[in-house]
């Protein structure tokens, strides 16, 4: 009788990309770090310079006139939220093998490749799930200026207030939603002089989902406007290949002696308290930024106590596809007691900073 072999394919791992456009605009550059220093009780602490418009002051010898005096620079002082995920797999065979089976035999071979296969599943839908949460403290700062993240009972257990204008974050004296009434046109001028004025910066990014899209474009101040191909104030050119990143390049759009490149995005994540399907950005929320600004991504080190059995010595834990991990995500990959279940947790302390506090803002249509 012919022995028949098992057939080991690629796990095959149903679920939706991270994406992470919002995030996207936050970077970790190396001259931030470093100006960056640990505060107390495990808080961070962020040197801000406000530069304004100022003109040096001309002085006449031995004159005088005195310069510009430059105020001292503030300092931001933030904790970073921590986040944590587990994966557990089990196989009572894969160590613990019997008296007298060769542990390099085809069936302990496949064994082994079946569970790196598990654990590849695992590291990609954990490294997933970091990703979003990033996203969701990007989307959070966009659109209100502060972080206020939550757990799986709807109870808050990170809160930020970051500095900010409220002239950046304004109401529509007028809602979207009817677009006999609405000016989209004033309205998105009026942020981008406010942002102009508080930043000393040039907004070129317009973000917001399809919903609030569609109303922009059925406002009849705007089909106007986008009617008379003479007046090059809007241009809408949908992207043919959307990146996968989860943009989709509407147009161009002018305003306030800016041009704004016009994204739609409109992904989701699943609530932790509800589990529903939520939009990162809501239907009445329209972001306008400065691409060029300082926004930073903070990853501190997450302490850990080392052990005299090193988890890394089995050769499970060591050959784990690590790469498939976000970077600043730290992975303890560890065995039971008993060798039969090897537990798979992933850490990551990060906040997300707006650095350039004036140099973005958020529209409420409604």
């Amino acid at each position: 009788m012919e022995s028949c072999q098992n057939l080991l394919l690629d796990a095959y791992i149903q679920g939706v990309d991270p994406y992470g456009f919002l995030a996207s605009f936050f970077k970790v550059p190396s001259k931030a770090m470093r100006a960056m220093t640990r505060g107390a009780a495990g808080k961070i602490s962020v040197p801000l310079m406000f530069n304004g418009e100022e003109v040096a002051i001309p002085q006449l010898c031995c004159g005088a006139t005195t310069g510009n005096v430059i105020s001292k620079t503030d300092v931001m002082e933030l904790t970073v939220p921590k986040y944590s995920e587990e994966y557990t797999i089990d196989d009572c065979d894969l160590y613990n093998a019997p008296f007298g089976v060769n542990e390099y035999d085809a069936v302990m071979i496949a064994d082994i490749e079946r569970i790196l296969n598990y654990g590849s599943m695992g590291l990609v839908r954990m490294g997933n799930s970091h990703n979003r949460a990033i996203e969701l403290q990007a989307a959070q700062i966009w659109q209100t200026g502060s972080l206020s993240l939550t757990d799986q009972n709807a109870d808050q257990v990170y809160t930020y207030d970051f500095p900010k204008e409220a002239s950046n974050f304004p109401t529509t004296a007028a809602s979207w939603d009817n677009p006999l009434t609405c000016d989209p046109r004033a309205d998105i001028t009026a942020l981008v002089t406010a942002i102009k004025t508080n930043g000393s910066c040039n907004p070129d990014v317009m973000i917001m989902n399809s919903v609030t899209f569609d109303k922009f474009l059925k406002s009849d101040k705007i089909r106007v406007e986008s009617d008379l191909l003479r007046v090059n104030n809007i241009m809408i050119e949908q992207d043919k290949e959307s990146p996968r990143d989860g943009r989709v390049l509407q147009g161009t759009f002018s305003a306030g002696g800016s041009i704004l490149t016009i994204y739609t995005y409109d992904k989701t994540y699943k609530d932790p308290a509800t589990g529903d399907k939520t939009k990162y950005i809501d239907d009445d929320k329209v972001i306008i930024l400065d691409s060029s600004s300082r926004f930073d991504i903070v990853p501190t080190h997450v302490p850990r106590f080392k052990s005299s059995r090193n988890p890394y010595s089995d050769r499970m834990p060591s050959a784990l596809p690590l790469h498939k991990i976000p970077n600043g995500i730290q992975v303890n990959p560890w065995l039971s007691g008993n060798h039969r279940v090897l537990h798979i947790e992933t850490y990551q302390n990060t906040v997300l900073i707006p650095t350039a506090l004036n140099d973005y803002g958020c529209l409420t249509t409604a």
